[in-house]
Protein backbone atom coordinates (compact mmCIF):
# COMPACT_ATOMS: atom_id res chain seq x y z
CA UNK A 1 0.00 0.00 0.00
CA UNK A 2 1.45 3.37 -0.94
CA UNK A 3 -0.50 6.75 -0.39
CA UNK A 4 0.39 9.48 -2.64
CA UNK A 5 -0.28 13.02 -0.73
CA UNK A 6 -1.39 15.59 -2.92
CA UNK A 7 -1.04 19.11 -0.71
CA UNK A 8 2.18 19.54 1.54
CA UNK A 9 0.65 21.70 3.94
CA UNK A 10 -0.57 21.43 7.63
CA UNK A 11 -3.07 18.01 6.86
CA UNK A 12 -1.02 16.45 4.61
CA UNK A 13 1.98 17.10 6.72
CA UNK A 14 0.74 15.87 9.72
CA UNK A 15 -1.18 12.51 7.86
CA UNK A 16 1.95 11.46 6.19
CA UNK A 17 3.86 11.43 9.63
CA UNK A 18 1.30 9.62 11.11
CA UNK A 19 1.02 6.86 8.53
CA UNK A 20 4.90 6.99 7.90
CA UNK A 21 5.71 6.47 11.88
CA UNK A 22 2.99 3.76 11.79
CA UNK A 23 4.61 1.54 8.84
CA UNK A 24 2.54 2.60 6.51
CA UNK A 25 4.52 3.35 2.84
CA UNK A 26 4.01 6.99 1.55
CA UNK A 27 4.64 7.88 -1.88
CA UNK A 28 5.46 10.96 -1.74
CA UNK A 29 3.63 14.55 -2.21
CA UNK A 30 3.16 16.89 -4.78
CA UNK A 31 2.46 20.78 -4.29
CA UNK A 32 2.02 23.74 -6.27
CA UNK A 33 5.55 24.80 -4.64
CA UNK A 34 7.97 22.02 -5.49
CA UNK A 35 9.94 23.12 -1.96
CA UNK A 36 7.06 22.82 0.28
CA UNK A 37 6.23 19.02 -1.29
CA UNK A 38 10.44 18.38 -0.78
CA UNK A 39 10.19 19.57 2.72
CA UNK A 40 7.04 17.26 3.78
CA UNK A 41 8.87 14.43 2.12
CA UNK A 42 11.85 14.93 3.99
CA UNK A 43 9.90 15.01 7.64
CA UNK A 44 7.81 11.24 6.54
CA UNK A 45 10.68 9.81 4.68
CA UNK A 46 9.20 9.63 1.54
CA UNK A 47 9.61 11.74 -2.21
CA UNK A 48 8.51 14.79 -3.21
CA UNK A 49 7.19 14.66 -7.39
CA UNK A 50 7.94 17.31 -9.24
CA UNK A 51 4.30 16.22 -11.77
CA UNK A 52 0.86 14.89 -10.61
CA UNK A 53 0.97 12.28 -12.66
CA UNK A 54 4.07 10.19 -11.18
CA UNK A 55 2.61 10.57 -8.00
CA UNK A 56 -0.85 8.89 -9.60
CA UNK A 57 1.26 6.13 -11.13
CA UNK A 58 3.37 5.72 -7.85
CA UNK A 59 0.43 5.09 -5.33
CA UNK A 60 -2.44 3.08 -4.47
CA UNK A 61 -4.26 5.74 -2.64
CA UNK A 62 -4.70 9.76 -3.53
CA UNK A 63 -5.28 11.95 -0.23
CA UNK A 64 -6.21 15.32 -1.72
CA UNK A 65 -5.31 17.80 1.39
CA UNK A 66 -5.28 21.13 -0.23
CA UNK A 67 -7.66 23.48 0.99
CA UNK A 68 -11.24 22.98 0.78
CA UNK A 69 -11.87 25.60 -1.97
CA UNK A 70 -8.99 23.83 -4.78
CA UNK A 71 -10.15 20.26 -3.82
CA UNK A 72 -12.26 20.36 -6.96
CA UNK A 73 -9.75 22.16 -9.32
CA UNK A 74 -7.18 19.22 -8.49
CA UNK A 75 -9.86 16.60 -9.32
CA UNK A 76 -10.31 18.25 -12.45
CA UNK A 77 -6.73 18.95 -13.07
CA UNK A 78 -6.56 14.75 -12.10
CA UNK A 79 -9.20 13.94 -14.64
CA UNK A 80 -8.01 15.84 -17.15
CA UNK A 81 -4.60 14.07 -17.08
CA UNK A 82 -6.61 10.80 -17.37
CA UNK A 83 -8.19 12.21 -20.37
CA UNK A 84 -5.15 12.80 -22.20
CA UNK A 85 -3.24 10.61 -21.13
CA UNK A 86 -4.90 7.05 -22.08
CA UNK A 87 -2.74 3.99 -20.89
CA UNK A 88 0.06 6.22 -19.29
CA UNK A 89 -2.15 7.47 -16.10
CA UNK A 90 -4.69 5.36 -14.46
CA UNK A 91 -6.65 5.45 -11.36
CA UNK A 92 -8.33 2.11 -11.67
CA UNK A 93 -8.69 0.28 -8.26
CA UNK A 94 -7.27 3.25 -6.58
CA UNK A 95 -8.89 5.10 -3.57
CA UNK A 96 -9.15 8.77 -3.67
CA UNK A 97 -10.05 10.42 -0.49
CA UNK A 98 -10.24 14.31 0.22
CA UNK A 99 -10.09 15.47 3.88
CA UNK A 100 -12.67 18.08 4.09
CA UNK A 101 -15.30 18.83 6.97
CA UNK A 102 -17.59 21.18 4.69
CA UNK A 103 -17.24 18.95 1.14
CA UNK A 104 -18.57 15.32 0.51
CA UNK A 105 -17.10 12.78 -1.69
CA UNK A 106 -19.75 13.40 -4.27
CA UNK A 107 -17.11 16.25 -5.48
CA UNK A 108 -14.67 13.47 -7.06
CA UNK A 109 -17.54 13.25 -9.88
CA UNK A 110 -17.87 10.33 -12.11
CA UNK A 111 -14.96 8.73 -10.34
CA UNK A 112 -16.54 5.24 -11.13
CA UNK A 113 -15.50 5.85 -14.71
CA UNK A 114 -11.93 5.94 -14.07
CA UNK A 115 -12.17 2.60 -11.76
CA UNK A 116 -11.40 4.54 -8.74
CA UNK A 117 -13.36 4.49 -4.86
CA UNK A 118 -13.94 8.16 -3.62
CA UNK A 119 -14.28 8.87 0.29
CA UNK A 120 -13.55 11.93 2.73
CA UNK A 121 -12.31 11.26 5.82
CA UNK A 122 -12.47 14.23 7.94
CA UNK A 123 -10.19 14.38 10.60
CA UNK A 124 -12.16 16.06 14.36
CA UNK A 125 -8.86 18.29 15.22
CA UNK A 126 -7.36 21.62 15.02
CA UNK A 127 -3.97 21.62 12.81
CA UNK A 128 -2.13 23.98 14.10
CA UNK A 129 1.27 23.31 12.87
CA UNK A 130 2.70 21.37 10.17
CA UNK A 131 5.48 19.75 12.05
CA UNK A 132 3.98 19.32 15.15
CA UNK A 133 0.45 18.80 15.17
CA UNK A 134 1.33 15.07 14.67
CA UNK A 135 2.14 14.75 18.02
CA UNK A 136 -1.46 15.94 19.74
CA UNK A 137 -3.08 13.39 17.02
CA UNK A 138 -4.04 10.59 19.65
CA UNK A 139 -7.58 9.28 19.80
CA UNK A 140 -8.85 11.88 17.54
CA UNK A 141 -12.24 11.00 15.65
CA UNK A 142 -11.94 10.97 12.00
CA UNK A 143 -15.69 10.89 10.37
CA UNK A 144 -15.60 9.23 7.16
CA UNK A 145 -18.36 8.47 4.14
CA UNK A 146 -17.78 7.52 0.79
CA UNK A 147 -17.89 4.15 -1.89
CA UNK A 148 -17.89 1.46 0.16
CA UNK A 149 -15.17 -0.08 -1.17
CA UNK A 150 -13.18 3.12 -0.27
CA UNK A 151 -14.59 3.00 3.32
CA UNK A 152 -13.49 0.06 4.54
CA UNK A 153 -10.19 0.31 2.59
CA UNK A 154 -9.59 3.55 4.72
CA UNK A 155 -10.57 2.15 8.08
CA UNK A 156 -8.00 -0.43 7.38
CA UNK A 157 -5.35 2.07 6.79
CA UNK A 158 -6.36 3.74 9.76
CA UNK A 159 -6.29 0.72 12.36
CA UNK A 160 -2.65 1.15 12.36
CA UNK A 161 -3.04 4.07 14.06
CA UNK A 162 -4.84 5.11 17.53
CA UNK A 163 -7.59 7.52 16.00
CA UNK A 164 -11.24 6.56 16.10
CA UNK A 165 -13.08 5.74 12.69
CA UNK A 166 -17.02 7.19 12.88
CA UNK A 167 -18.62 6.15 9.66
CA UNK A 168 -22.46 7.72 10.15
CA UNK A 169 -25.22 6.21 8.13
CA UNK A 170 -26.95 9.79 7.41
CA UNK A 171 -23.87 10.26 5.55
CA UNK A 172 -24.02 6.76 3.49
CA UNK A 173 -27.63 7.69 2.53
CA UNK A 174 -29.94 10.27 2.13
CA UNK A 175 -28.38 13.86 1.68
CA UNK A 176 -25.00 13.45 2.24
CA UNK A 177 -23.85 17.00 1.46
CA UNK A 178 -26.57 18.35 4.00
CA UNK A 179 -25.55 16.43 6.43
CA UNK A 180 -22.15 16.57 5.93
CA UNK A 181 -22.40 20.70 5.97
CA UNK A 182 -24.41 20.06 9.45
CA UNK A 183 -21.37 18.08 10.69
CA UNK A 184 -18.96 20.68 9.32
CA UNK A 185 -21.05 23.50 11.78
CA UNK A 186 -20.87 21.72 14.81
CA UNK A 187 -16.88 21.76 14.49
CA UNK A 188 -17.07 25.17 13.93
CA UNK A 189 -19.80 25.83 17.09
CA UNK A 190 -17.06 23.99 18.96
CA UNK A 191 -13.86 25.40 17.56
CA UNK A 192 -13.87 28.53 15.39
CA UNK A 193 -17.09 30.39 17.26
CA UNK A 194 -15.65 29.37 20.45
CA UNK A 195 -12.99 31.35 19.98
CA UNK A 196 -14.77 34.14 18.80
CA UNK A 197 -16.82 33.52 22.36
CA UNK A 198 -13.62 34.02 24.29
CA UNK A 199 -12.87 36.83 22.47
CA UNK A 200 -16.30 39.01 22.99
CA UNK A 201 -15.88 37.69 26.77
CA UNK A 202 -12.42 39.29 26.61
CA UNK A 203 -13.47 42.04 25.12
CA UNK A 204 -16.14 42.79 27.59
CA UNK A 205 -13.30 42.57 30.37
CA UNK A 206 -11.24 45.52 28.03
CA UNK A 207 -14.32 47.82 28.06
CA UNK A 208 -14.27 47.43 32.22
CA UNK A 209 -10.91 48.47 32.92
CA UNK A 210 -9.08 45.59 32.63
CA UNK A 211 -5.96 44.88 30.27
CA UNK A 212 -5.88 41.94 27.90
CA UNK A 213 -3.32 40.07 29.93
CA UNK A 214 -5.29 40.48 33.27
CA UNK A 215 -8.68 39.14 31.43
CA UNK A 216 -6.72 36.38 29.91
CA UNK A 217 -5.77 35.45 33.48
CA UNK A 218 -9.07 36.12 34.91
CA UNK A 219 -11.25 33.80 32.32
CA UNK A 220 -8.62 30.82 31.69
CA UNK A 221 -9.65 28.98 34.90
CA UNK A 222 -13.54 29.91 34.36
CA UNK A 223 -13.65 28.56 30.62
CA UNK A 224 -11.75 25.54 31.73
CA UNK A 225 -13.70 24.35 34.28
CA UNK A 226 -16.97 25.07 32.60
CA UNK A 227 -15.84 22.99 29.51
CA UNK A 228 -15.18 19.90 31.23
CA UNK A 229 -18.12 19.85 33.40
CA UNK A 230 -19.48 20.51 30.15
CA UNK A 231 -17.95 17.22 28.59
CA UNK A 232 -17.98 15.38 31.80
CA UNK A 233 -21.39 16.26 33.63
CA UNK A 234 -23.59 17.39 30.71
CA UNK A 235 -24.57 20.66 29.61
CA UNK A 236 -27.93 20.69 32.07
CA UNK A 237 -25.86 19.77 35.21
CA UNK A 238 -22.56 22.07 33.83
CA UNK A 239 -25.61 24.98 33.70
CA UNK A 240 -24.59 28.15 36.61
CA UNK A 241 -25.40 31.97 36.71
CA UNK A 242 -28.39 34.22 36.51
CA UNK A 243 -30.12 32.40 33.56
CA UNK A 244 -30.20 28.86 35.19
CA UNK A 245 -31.54 31.23 38.73
CA UNK A 246 -34.00 32.98 36.58
CA UNK A 247 -32.08 35.94 37.86
CA UNK A 248 -33.91 38.46 35.07
CA UNK A 249 -32.31 41.41 37.43
CA UNK A 250 -29.10 40.56 36.66
CA UNK A 251 -29.73 39.74 32.64
CA UNK A 252 -31.20 43.30 32.61
CA UNK A 253 -28.57 44.62 34.09
CA UNK A 254 -26.04 42.95 31.66
CA UNK A 255 -28.06 44.38 28.54
CA UNK A 256 -28.12 48.14 29.86
CA UNK A 257 -24.22 47.96 30.57
CA UNK A 258 -23.62 47.25 27.36
CA UNK A 259 -26.29 49.10 24.60
CA UNK A 260 -24.05 52.11 24.42
CA UNK A 261 -21.32 49.41 23.06
CA UNK A 262 -20.77 47.42 20.01
CA UNK A 263 -24.25 46.38 19.52
CA UNK A 264 -22.83 42.56 19.09
CA UNK A 265 -22.21 42.12 22.52
CA UNK A 266 -25.92 42.68 22.77
CA UNK A 267 -26.61 40.34 20.08
CA UNK A 268 -24.82 37.41 20.93
CA UNK A 269 -25.35 37.71 24.61
CA UNK A 270 -29.33 37.48 23.62
CA UNK A 271 -28.88 34.61 20.91
CA UNK A 272 -26.76 32.65 23.44
CA UNK A 273 -29.02 33.19 26.75
CA UNK A 274 -31.99 31.41 24.49
CA UNK A 275 -30.18 28.51 24.04
CA UNK A 276 -29.10 28.50 27.71
CA UNK A 277 -32.65 29.40 28.85
CA UNK A 278 -33.88 26.26 27.00
CA UNK A 279 -31.31 24.25 28.46
CA UNK A 280 -32.34 25.69 32.14
CA UNK A 281 -36.45 25.04 31.39
CA UNK A 282 -35.51 21.49 30.74
CA UNK A 283 -33.50 21.17 34.39
CA UNK A 284 -36.04 22.98 35.94
CA UNK A 285 -39.16 22.58 34.54
CA UNK A 286 -41.28 23.68 37.53
CA UNK A 287 -39.31 27.02 37.87
CA UNK A 288 -41.16 30.18 36.44
CA UNK A 289 -38.62 32.18 33.43
CA UNK A 290 -41.00 34.46 32.37
CA UNK A 291 -39.57 37.72 33.28
CA UNK A 292 -36.18 36.15 31.73
CA UNK A 293 -37.47 35.39 28.61
CA UNK A 294 -39.13 39.55 29.23
CA UNK A 295 -35.48 40.76 29.83
CA UNK A 296 -34.06 38.99 26.52
CA UNK A 297 -36.52 39.59 24.50
CA UNK A 298 -37.33 43.82 25.59
CA UNK A 299 -34.80 45.74 23.73
CA UNK A 300 -33.25 48.60 26.47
Amino acid sequence: MQIGIVGAGKVGTTLGKIFSDAGIGISGYFSRTYEHAAESAAFTQSKAYRSLHELINASDMLFITVPDSMIRQVWEEITGLLQQSVNVISLMDKVICHFSGSLSSDVFENADRFGAYRASFHPVFAFSDKFHSYQQFHNVFVVGEGDPAAVERLKGVFSHTDVNILIPEAMQSGDVRAVKSRYHMASVFASNLMIGLMETAVECLETSGFSRNEAFKILKPLAEVNLESFFKNGPANALTGPIERGDAGTVKKHLDSVKDLDPQFTAIYKDLSGKVLKIAEEKNPDRDYSLVYKALRDDQ
